[in-house]
């Protein structure tokens, strides 16, 4: 289970910050989003993605002076009813949140498994 779940976090976070699906994705997101349907996710899990490193210095001293690292973040939440458990991938620019914080999860009406995060309030109110 350990290593199927280290998998699909590589998988996540090397879509999420180079693939070529980045930009479907996106639009899926959105499309969620759009609908409007909201539930209070709470953050059970915050791990860095220690194999994408973004240099953010031009010249460094040590390896990892400047390096900053996107981070996969675990969540639940409930919506009809069932609680659900999901994953996304923070960018690397963005603060991550901490455990136990509360994130806005958008998820679809007739699939409820499908959902999109939204850390920061980007598309609407914050909870």
């Amino acid at each position: 289970m350990g290593f199927l779940r280290t998998l699909r976090e590589v998988k996540m976070s090397m879509a999420d910050t180079f693939g070529p699906g980045r930009r479907k994705l996106a639009a899926e997101n959105q499309a969620i989003i759009a609908a409007g349907h909201r539930a209070a996710g709470t953050v059970t899990e915050v791990k860095a993605c220690w194999w994408i490193k973004v240099n953010t210095k031009a010249a460094r001293l040590h390896a990892l002076d400047g390096a900053r690292f996107p981070h996969i973040i675990y969540f639940t939440y409930h919506a009809g009813g069932a609680a659900y458990q999901g994953a996304s991938c923070v960018n690397w620019a963005l603060r991550p949140p901490v455990e136990r914080e509360t994130v806005a999860v958008y998820y679809d009406k007739e699939h409820p498994e499908r959902y999109a995060v939204d850390l920061y309030g980007t598309y609407g109110p914050s909870l």
